[in-house]
């Protein structure tokens, strides 16, 4: 009886690992979704063929879920600090071109005091000048300024 039981073990065949199961738990590493599919489709062919690789199977599919969240949680909070700091550079330019506009304004005005002979010139290039910066400014879609 003994040697029944001991050529019963030593006579099996070497149990044959699926090859989905193993494309599957490679995939899980670099393509996530590919991990997932390949992995539930070897397990169904495992059950149905009763071939190895089980383990494998499982370990593809847990990992590229895994490997799915975390992806999707950073994506999401990527896009929340993008979005959230998004205001404050619009902000930034917006308050630099005032600040550059209203120091223009002042070096404007003060020159204008001066006792300048050809004021009507020096008025027409302010105009020209100021109206050109807006124009470009507001065609950006960032700055309204009311010409009044």
């Amino acid at each position: 009886m003994a040697e029944q039981d001991i050529a019963k073990t030593t006579n099996t065949k070497p149990e044959v690992t699926n090859g989905l199961a193993i494309a599957g738990f490679i995939c899980s590493f670099f393509v996530s979704v590919l991990g997932i599919i390949l992995g539930a489709v070897a397990l169904g062919q495992i059950k149905k063929t009763g071939e190895g690789g089980k383990g494998l199977a499982t370990a593809g599919i847990v990992i590229g879920a895994v490997s799915m969240v975390i992806s999707i949680i950073a994506i999401v909070f990527f896009v929340i600090i993008s979005v959230s700091t998004t205001g404050t550079v619009i902000d930034y330019y917006d308050n630099m071109m005032t600040d550059m506009m209203t120091e223009f304004r002042d070096n404007y005005n003060d020159a204008r005091n001066d006792s300048y002979d050809d004021n009507d010139r020096y008025n027409d290039e302010y105009n020209d000048f100021y109206d050109r910066v807006l124009e470009q400014y507001n065609d950006s879609g960032s700055y309204n300024y009311d010409y009044n």
